[in-house]
């Protein structure tokens, strides 16, 4: 028998929701033979612990983020990835099909189905959604420190008016398909496979092993106004996102800085430029329905 792993990150936004104990139970219940583990201090140690225990399969029980730090152990332990999401948004569990519940989401990994997906890279940083350069990043940045002071929710627009106030353009190269080209730009986005963005909103990636990223990267509207570009974005309905895309399996990006500040799966990483990404086509074997 195959033995199991759960870590749980139950600081994670659903599990600070739902009792700790009935969490546990619901596991103990459905997936019996399984090792649970709890992230307390360290994140590191915790995962490190289960491995050492022998574990063959990881099951990231948390957000986007916890999933994403989980999911690197296990590409570079050649590991299997089980997904319960316990989080906010829990994008790459919805992505992939997986009940929101929990109890649901258990007897998935019960079934033992495995697939392999993609999955990304930053400048060998994991990501399994999306990374973004620019305006997101600071957005992020803003909305962890209001956060202390006002809450999850009031977090989200207070930083958005700071973030507004302070980010400017980007002056980049891109490096893509035998391309090369400047460009200026508040925010480049780089997805894990593509999210088929519209006028009006995100749409859920229908695949998760297309072999490419998807890049967007967006326009100013033609007053050139950081403000309006915020209106555009909160707003989609009256005022669509403009946007420039295309896919590429490896992007190169380049500023005259040293070093920059970016997002992947939601949380701000420091890195040194340029910032290379890649796609690692169907290398992250996980449990699906």
């Amino acid at each position: 028998m195959v033995k199991i792993g759960v870590i749980l990150n139950l600081s994670a936004r659903k599990a600070s929701k739902i009792d700790t104990d009935e969490i546990i139970a619901i596991i103990k219940r459905e997936l019996p033979d399984a090792k649970i583990y709890t992230i307390k201090e360290s994140f590191e140690r915790t995962v490190q612990k289960a491995i050492r225990d022998g574990c063959k399969v990881l099951c990231a029980g948390g957000g986007d983020g916890t999933v994403s730090g989980i999911a690197a152990r296990c590409v570079k332990k050649n590991l299997v990835l089980g997904v319960l999401p316990l989080g906010t948004m829990n994008n790459f569990s919805k992505d992939l099909g997986i009940p929101q519940d929990v109890t649901k989401a258990c007897k998935i990994i019960a079934r033992f189905k495995i697939n392999k997906v993609d999955y990304a890279t930053v400048n060998n940083e994991l990501f399994l959604n999306n990374s973004s350069v620019g305006a997101y990043a600071r957005y992020v940045i803003e909305r962890e420190g209001q956060q202390k002071a006002h809450g999850k929710i009031s977090a989200y627009f207070t930083s958005l008016i700071a973030t507004v106030d302070k980010i400017g353009l980007l002056d980049v190269r891109l490096q893509y398909n035998n391309n090369s080209q400047s460009v200026k730009t508040p925010i480049i986005f780089i997805s894990n496979n593509d999210y088929n963005i519209n006028e009006k909103h995100f749409i859920r990636r229908k695949t998760l092993s297309s072999g490419e990223l998807n890049v967007h990267i967006l326009t100013l509207p033609k007053d050139n106004r950081m403000l309006n570009t915020l209106k555009h974005i909160i707003t989609p309905n009256k005022t669509p996102i403009r946007y420039k895309s295309f896919h590429t399996k490896k992007l190169i990006i380049d500023t005259p800085n040293s070093k920059i500040s970016i997002a992947k799966d939601g949380e701000i990483i420091s890195t040194k430029l340029p910032l290379t990404y890649k796609i690692h086509s169907k290398k992250l074997s996980v449990i699906v329905p």
